[in-house]
């Protein structure tokens, strides 16, 4: 059995999943819109917390309840039911929680054990700055 690998890029508003291994040749496939949003959440914060931007969107409150690990490596739910309350309608049509880890789980996110937190989610090829 040949093992694919997919490398995921973003090029400004586009994210894009290529399949590399073996098999000789590059396809792309679009990554699918959950992560994307996701992606969006978590990379605005990041930016606005690594250049110290105060946007004054609603972006940059969502840190408190939903962030990256510290390594980058991991997903880390802060405060979930806030989170589920003040985020998750934003960009998606329910504000519940365990819909949005049943959508992590398939996608092969993994829980994480976290002395600090309960809930974080790690996924090998989803990772700060490179999804």
């Amino acid at each position: 059995m040949i093992k694919e690998k997919l490398s995921i890029s973003m090029n400004q508003n586009n994210l894009s999943l290529k399949e590399t291994g073996r098999s000789a040749s590059m396809q792309e496939k679009p990554v699918p819109k959950f992560l994307k949003k996701v992606f969006y959440i978590l990379e605005v914060m990041s930016c606005a917390k690594f250049y110290r931007i105060n946007f004054k969107s609603q972006e940059n409150k969502y840190s408190e309840y939903i962030s990256w690990s510290d390594d980058g490596t991991a997903i880390v739910i802060k405060k979930p039911t806030e989170f589920a309350e003040r985020v998750l309608p934003c960009y998606f049509k329910h504000n519940n929680n365990a819909s949005f880890v049943r959508q992590l789980n398939m996608y092969n996110f993994k829980k994480k054990k976290n002395h600090q937190y309960d809930h974080v989610y790690a996924h090998e090829m989803f990772q700060r700055g490179n999804m």
